[in-house]
């Protein structure tokens, strides 16, 4: 509906729906149940990174009817990907190897907003959380000329177009501890996995930025997102993990240009704006010329008419005039003399009574 009355208002929208496992895709099984877009899928064995494509053919199998399109991504990770802008619904179970947690479930993506003309997008109406215009929601905005530009696109614009890693519209709120007690429901820690307060055991890992599986004896029924630089502490009270102090959530320094495919869309909506505006001011112009051209065209009628003018009275004929104006001249005399005789009779007249 944006689309259809972007003529109008100056603004395109686009949208990008992608759900992607936290992880490299391991052996699993999908439920009976699993569905999504509430098109029932089914059971599915899959192998480590779908080596037998079980998973991605039994969900691309459905795709014309659900519009979610399954692929595998370079680092083995699961990526669902709308193909018509609907959004990702999973129902059922779809196997733990998948990475896809209970609320990675419901996805309904991002709408994007581009302006043609490089001013604001104002937005009014009710009911904008919907469409994720909330004011609580997250929201990036940036704009750039394609001058500036020089193929290579900031990590901020980056983000606003629809392809940075991270939200940077709203501040994200920050985070002073996080605490998992193994000993607690809901730890995180699945059950037999020999971990509990006073146990005695203890476990050290080197946290990097990718996901980390832990295997052996014990297993995290749960993915956990820790931030680089962080672990688990010595001593800790209660076995719990160690306190994440969180300084700042955002996308990094880094730049993505006409060398990825969303660069490149992103660049060619630069180039297109540009294009749009620069038809835009060949219209003013046009119009202007326009006008200008009626006013000399109008000038020049007049100025046609006048020398016409000229032209008759420097054409006239001298002789011709000369015989109406002795003629006329003749007349007027004719006149004055005739009325000189009749005022002669009358004097005449009155002499004779006296």
């Amino acid at each position: 509906e944006i689309n259809k009355n972007a003529d109008k208002t100056g603004v395109r929208a686009t949208f990008t729906v992608e759900t992607r496992g936290m992880a490299a895709v391991r052996a699993g099984t999908t439920s009976d149940d699993f569905a999504i877009n509430g098109v029932k899928i089914g059971k599915v064995d899959y192998k480590d990174g779908d080596g037998n494509g079980a998973l991605v053919a039994a969900i691309n199998s459905v795709k014309d009817t659900t519009g979610v399109e399954a692929s595998i991504d370079a680092n083995g990770q699961l990526l669902l990907t709308s193909r018509e802008g609907r959004g990702i619904k999973i129902d059922g179970n779809i196997g733990g190897g998948a990475f896809i947690n209970a609320d990675m479930k419901e996805n309904y993506g991002r709408l994007s907003l581009v302006k043609n003309d490089g001013k604001d997008i104002l937005i009014s109406g009710s009911n904008l959380s919907s469409a994720g215009f909330g004011a609580t929601q997250f929201i990036s905005q940036a704009s750039v000329s394609l001058r500036e530009s020089k193929g290579q696109i900031d990590a901020n614009i980056a983000d606003a177009m629809g392809f940075g890693s991270v939200n940077k519209g709203v501040m994200l709120a920050g985070v002073s501890s996080v605490s998992a007690y193994m000993s607690s429901a809901g730890s995180g820690f699945s059950a037999g996995s020999g971990y509990s307060v006073g146990s005695g055991k203890n476990y050290s890992a080197v946290l990097t930025t990718n996901a980390i599986t832990i295997s052996a004896a014990s297993q995290l029924s749960a993915v956990y997102n820790v931030s680089a630089g962080s672990g688990f502490s010595s001593q800790s009270g209660l076995s719990q993990f160690a306190t994440m102090k969180t300084t700042a959530f955002g996308v990094k320094d880094e730049t993505a240009g006409v060398t990825t495919l969303k660069g490149a869309m992103a660049v060619m909506d630069i180039a297109e704006t540009a294009i749009t505006n620069l038809d835009q001011i060949r219209a003013d112009i046009g119009s202007v010329q326009n006008q200008v051209t009626s006013t000399i065209n109008n000038i020049t009628v007049t100025q046609v008419n006048v020398k016409a003018a000229e032209s008759q009275i420097r054409d006239v004929d001298f002789a011709a005039e000369s015989a109406n104006y002795s003629k006329a001249n003749i007349l007027a005399q004719s006149g004055s003399y005739a009325m000189a005789q009749a005022n002669s009779v009358q004097q005449n007249v009155l002499r004779l009574l006296q």
